[in-house]
């Protein structure tokens, strides 16, 4: 274990063995597990270099000839690392990857080759498949559906679903084109993998909205229930797990949403426009606040609604509020406690960042 980790900067997360491991699915750890609920000011960071670890093995694996990875092995060259078959997991290489980080981290969340990525369409992901079962909907409503695991599936209006013969034999893999609202039945055994326009979304047993029209810009995907995992459709093809209980890629959690741009290759992971609560229990009299601190309410709201709220705890540690939020919107109420408070807040990617002076007399 090294040092004080609380304040990494990108680098030092990129030369991390530790970090490199459990990024990449190599290894589990309880530690880097917990680190963004430990530390949730790092969280920025660390999805930065754990996407950007990410990036850099998948344009070694796939040799893309695109600016950045020429950019990077310029670099690798430079430090006389070893070829590139092994210069992945060199010590070399990872000192200089960190280096040359700031090439990469413009890019943003996953971002792999825009040449090649937007070939994966609707025609791309069944062009392998010969026999199939097709469901759609052109009613003008919606149409509700159940697969043979269990799995229900409300398809909205110009919606096709196609799954093979063997759908629920050894795996539970659809091809989506259109909108459609998942209830997956669970199967640890047989993840269930949807298609849609370029990006993949695995899943255990959840529910989720897959919006992946052939004409839109954006495929985006947004969590109900449980957990799913989401990586463009080049980088599933590669990973050895994609058939296993593993959720490698981009993890959502519910209230969270990937957009993904097929045009640029670009996933990111941001909030719902509308968080529903997540724990019921907190429902009924927990949003009655009867001058409560500052920092509880903060508090049952993010449990609420499963959402990390970022705050300096000790700048509001002298406030309380007293206020009714029971039907109001997680935006709105916020809208109500920063307005009193005199704070603002703001969504940060998966995160809501809530900043102000505090109640010191």
């Amino acid at each position: 274990m090294k040092g004080d980790r609380s304040s990494y900067k990108l680098n030092d997360f990129i030369a991390d063995d530790s970090f490199k491991e459990w990024a990449l699915g190599m290894a589990g750890s309880d530690f880097w597990d917990g680190y963004c609920k430990q530390y949730p000011l790092q969280q920025q960071v660390v999805e930065q270099a754990r996407v950007l670890l990410l990036s850099l093995k998948a344009s070694q694996e796939s040799r893309e000839d695109d600016q950045v990875v020429e950019a990077i092995w310029e670099n690798i060259k430079k430090g006389k690392a070893q070829k590139s078959q092994t210069v992945f997991f060199s010590p070399v290489f990872w000192r200089v990857a960190a280096a040359a980080a700031v090439l990469l981290i413009c890019w943003g969340g996953y971002r792999f080759s825009a040449q090649k990525q937007p070939g994966f369409g609707w025609q791309d992901s069944i062009a392998a498949l010969s026999d199939m079962t097709e469901e759609s909907n052109t009613s003008g409503k919606a149409r509700d559906i159940k697969l043979p695991d269990g799995s229900t599936i409300r398809l909205e209006n110009n919606t096709v679903l196609k799954y093979d013969k063997d759908f629920n034999v050894a795996t539970r893999t659809v091809f989506l084109r259109g909108k459609a609202f998942f209830d997956v039945a669970k199967n640890a055994q047989k993840p269930f993998v949807i298609h849609s326009n370029g990006l993949v979304t695995k899943v255990l047993g959840t529910s989720f909205t897959i919006a992946a029209n052939e004409d839109d810009q954006d495929v985006t995907v947004s969590v109900v229930t449980g957990k799913v995992a989401v990586v463009p459709q080049d980088r599933f093809e590669a990973l050895p797990e994609k058939q296993s209980a593993q959720l490698s890629g981009l993890v959502l959690t519910p209230n969270q949403k990937a957009v993904y741009s097929r045009e640029s290759a670009h996933l990111a992971k941001t909030l719902v426009e509308n968080p529903v609560v997540v724990d019921k229990s907190l429902v009924r009299d927990h949003f009655t606040f009867e001058n409560t601190p500052v920092n509880e309410v903060f508090a049952v709201l993010s449990k609420a609604y499963g959402i990390n709220l970022v705050y300096d705890s000790a700048t509001f540690q002298e406030c309380s509020l007293i206020v009714a939020l029971e039907d109001e919107s997680l935006y709105d109420k916020l809208r109500v406690i920063c307005k009193t408070l005199n704070a603002t807040y703001r969504v940060m990617g998966s995160e809501i960042l809530i900043e102000g002076k505090g109640c010191k007399q």
